[in-house]
């Protein structure tokens, strides 16, 4: 192990200094010595590459250790984010940053910034923008017609905001937008403000995509004047709110029908006239219809709704809050149906009959991807009728689901990507991925098991039934396992029953965030004839890539391998972010010195996490770690 670390060390000095990318996305989240000096190693090691800074202001970020990091450096920020909490002085600091980057070509701010059309005036360069606003919307378009790079602009309006309308439409066709997002309240008198804004907005010539979800402020008029649209040839996408009348939808989307290709409706209730519009855009493949939760019985029993059909829809995705209403949207019919994705209530609170997602399924032979999360099929059913799926390739399911898995019959040249979500409520339910078929196991390409985390913090923290569908999975080529808080036994004995290639031999990668017993992982890589050189440029054949880790890894060499092993797939694992097994047992004064063995008392924990003045024995009374303006030496 040792002998490991210093050769994933050196390569990663070596790539490091030849590659300076590696190190230009900062994010500074809360207020530790830690964090700052990692910061100040990153802008080091960037040397000239243009930099993305990220600020997270939970709690105490101090605005002077982020000018003084990058006080010198400013002229290379090209993303800039601030988000979280932030005071009266924290805004003048922004706004001095902001005002010193010439080349910046992202901008992010989640608060009210109120010269912002002056900081706007001086970025030649700026492509994206996310911002509050809640003055006149003239005044942006006069400003943002200046600015030739910008390409998209994302607004939260405020509920100050009082517009006069129409927009200027001789101005929309000097923007060179090609993404619109507008959000948020308007205390327009007349309610008027977005049959207007569309009328303006689509004649931006090279707008793609359209996002109106604006809602009238509390107490203003709700009657509208209907405004007449012209044709466009450019709008790509939509994605209309509910707070837009029905007959503005349907104006709009019959504007843009020419060149239209996915609309995403955020409106409760289903509306006949609202579809039978959707049915004449030639070019439309993506529906997503969410929110739906106002389907009366005249409507859900109605003959009717066996005459809704999209023709040419090719990915539907469909959201719903009770059996009623899903049942009702499986009765669409969309005969080119590729993709499906059923997604509801978070915890799944509703069951749905077999029967009828049979009767969709068989409706759509094309289907390759199904999604089936937050519903599962009532226990006193056997399971999902026999029927073939002679296209599927990715199945995506929750535990309460699986065991319905019998019903699909697969072929045996078939490969199939199955991702289940472990789900646990009032009953725990096991992953009975034993009582699947073996012909189904064997055209397992690709399985996934995912932990699902409800809102209370619950998690399963058991993957019973692993071990006994391991044999039969002769042609898995990768099995990705979730964290368990730090519980290991399952991966420990897997790895034991993978030793020598007789079971799963065709496996090329596994991605674990667990912690398995190294000497056993290693002995497992040999065994799997894994090059024995761990450099980026090795050569060979790769039958398992390298994703597990000691149970003690220290952040920064997480970091080293993953920018080392460009080869290898690493966790995704943040050098600040740690293991939940690891951060709930350290002070503030190890984290600072980087150890993570020290015995904190339970008197200091707070609902699993530490309050921030709360120190160890061994740490109690010592200085934090300053940051200097020398080059920063990593042990």
């Amino acid at each position: 192990m040792p002998l490991i670390l210093l050769l994933v060390s050196q390569t990663w000095r070596r790539v490091a200094e030849q590659e300076p990318k590696l190190w230009s996305n900062i994010i500074l989240a809360g207020y530790h010595p830690g964090f700052f000096e990692l910061a100040a190693v990153r802008v080091h090691y960037s040397k000239r590459a243009p930099l993305t800074i990220k600020v997270a202001r939970e709690r105490n970020t101090l605005l002077h250790i982020v000018e003084f990091l990058f006080l010198e450096h400013l002229d290379r920020v090209e993303n800039f984010e601030w988000t979280g909490l932030r005071s009266a002085t924290e805004i003048l600091g922004i706004r001095s940053l902001i005002s010193r980057m010439p080349n910046l070509r992202r901008l992010s701010l989640n608060y009210f910034e109120e010269k912002l059309l002056e900081l706007l005036k001086g970025m030649r360069f700026l492509h994206s923008l996310v911002a509050y606003f809640r003055e006149d919307l003239d005044n942006l378009w006069q400003v943002t017609s200046g600015l030739p790079a910008l390409r998209s602009m994302n607004l939260s309006l405020g509920p100050l905001l009082e517009d006069h309308i129409p927009l200027d439409t001789a101005l929309m066709q000097t923007l060179s937008l090609e993404t619109m997002i507008i959000r948020g309240y308007t205390k327009c008198r007349d309610g008027t403000a977005v049959d207007h804004w569309a009328k303006s907005l689509l004649h931006i010539p090279r707008l793609r995509h359209l996002e109106l979800n604006v809602r009238e402020w509390p107490g203003n008029s709700s009657l509208v004047r209907r405004v007449r649209l012209g044709t466009v040839h450019h709008v790509q996408s939509l994605v209309l709110s509910s707070a837009l009348p029905i007959s503005s939808m349907e104006e709009i989307i019959a504007s843009a029908r020419a060149t239209l290709t996915k609309v995403v409706l955020k409106t409760p209730m289903y509306h006949p006239s609202l579809f039978q519009s959707l049915t004449t855009c030639e070019s439309f493949k993506v529906l997503e219809w969410t929110e739906v939760h106002k389907i009366n019985d005249e409507i859900s029993l109605s003959p009717v709704r066996h005459l809704i059909t999209l023709p040419y829809v090719e990915r539907l995705h469909l959201t719903a809050f009770s059996s009623r209403e899903l049942c009702f949207l499986l009765s669409i019919r969309a005969p080119r149906l590729v993709q499906l994705r059923i997604g509801s209530h978070p915890e799944g609170s509703f069951h749905i009959e077999t029967e009828q997602l049979r009767k969709f399924l068989e409706g759509a032979p094309r289907i390759r991807e199904l999604y089936l999360l937050g519903i599962f099929w009532p226990c006193t059913l056997d399971g999902l009728p026999p029927f073939r799926l002679l296209h599927i390739e990715r199945l995506c399911m929750t535990t309460h689901t699986l065991t319905s898995l019998g019903g699909i019959i697969l072929s045996t040249n078939q490969r199939v990507n199955l991702v289940v979500h472990l789900m646990m409520r009032h009953d725990l339910v096991p992953l009975k991925m034993h009582k699947m078929p073996t012909e189904s196991l064997a055209c397992l390409d690709t399985l996934v098991i995912e932990v699902r985390e409800l809102k209370d913090g619950r998690r399963m923290i058991g993957i019973e039934g692993l071990q006994e569908i391991i044999p039969f999975l002769d042609n898995l080529r990768v099995l990705r396992l979730p964290s368990v808080h730090g519980e290991v036994s399952e991966l420990d004995n897997l790895c034991q029953s993978m030793l020598g290639g007789a079971i799963c031999p065709k496996l090329q990668e596994i991605y674990s965030m667990q912690y398995p017993d190294w000497s056993l992982f290693l002995e497992l890589i040999m065994s799997r004839n894994i090059p024995r050189s761990i450099y980026p440029d090795a050569n060979g054949p790769v039958a398992l890539k390298l994703v597990a880790f000691p149970r003690t890894l220290h952040p920064t060499i997480h970091c080293a391998i993953q920018d080392a092993l460009k080869g290898y797939w690493v966790p995704p694992l943040e050098p600040w972010v740690l293991p939940d097994d690891m951060q709930e047992r350290r002070c503030d004064g190890c984290l600072s010195a980087r150890v993570y063995n020290c015995d904190l008392s339970e008197d200091y924990k707070c609902h699993g996490h530490l309050p921030s003045n709360r120190y160890c024995e061994k740490h109690r009374g010592e200085a934090t770690v300053s940051i200097t303006k020398d080059a920063p030496i990593l042990h």
